[in-house]
């Protein structure tokens, strides 16, 4: 199962942010050679903050092995705040539609032994979100070379304006919609046909007026 990150809950999560927090350090800075402004081991940013909810999976030893930041975009975001310049047109600010920004997925096998598909997890989490929020579409600012995982998921994203070098590839502002009919191609492609989600002491009205 993958876990509801809130305001709300978050003080049953302490160790698990940690995790994730270091795992994006060692994706984002260590893997891809992003200059981001953080601490060693610790990749964390302004968009940390009381509005974020995550969406973190971990393994038998409590280790974060794949997760999300989930933001929504009429409140400050990285798309809208940050790489504005990647979208052509009018920037997606709205209340029903969120941002999916540091998206991980850890590889070492060690760690991800016994976690199954956690990949197809994750991206069927992320759709399966959206819908309980009620979001018409996600967006999110992507390293391309991630666009063939998702449209072999079930995902139909597509670009809204043109790439960025950062590190060591190109970033792209991405947008999919939310519907019942890509998520379940998403639950049909990752064989988790059962919800994915845990609210723990969360549940899912409360995370909508949090939202």
């Amino acid at each position: 199962m993958i876990d509801v990150v809130t305001k709300d809950n978050a003080h049953l999560f302490h160790d698990a942010l940690r995790s994730f927090f270091a795992l994006r350090y060692t994706v984002f800075v260590e893997r891809l050679g992003w200059d981001l402004d953080c601490l060693p081991g610790d990749e964390r940013d302004q968009f940390d903050n009381e509005d974020a909810i995550y969406l973190l999976r971990r393994n038998e030893r409590g280790e974060v092995v794949a997760g999300a930041r989930m933001l929504r975009t009429d409140r400050p975001a990285l798309l809208t705040d940050v790489f504005s310049f990647l979208v052509d047109g009018d920037l997606p600010r709205s209340a029903d539609v969120w941002e999916v920004t540091r998206l991980v997925v850890d590889h070492r096998k060690d760690r991800l032994e016994g976690c199954g598909n956690v990949v197809g997890e994750l991206l069927t989490g992320l759709l399966e979100f959206g819908a309980d929020v009620e979001a018409s579409h996600l967006v999110s600012v992507s390293d391309v070379r991630i666009e063939r995982i998702l449209r072999r998921s079930g995902w139909t994203q597509e670009r809204l304006g043109g790439v960025f070098r950062i590190g060591t590839g190109d970033v792209a502002a991405e947008i999919q919609e939310v519907s019942a009919a890509v998520l379940g191609e998403c639950r049909r492609r990752s064989a988790t046909p059962d919800p994915v989600l845990d609210y723990h002491t969360d549940t899912t009205n409360q995370t909508r007026r949090a939202a």
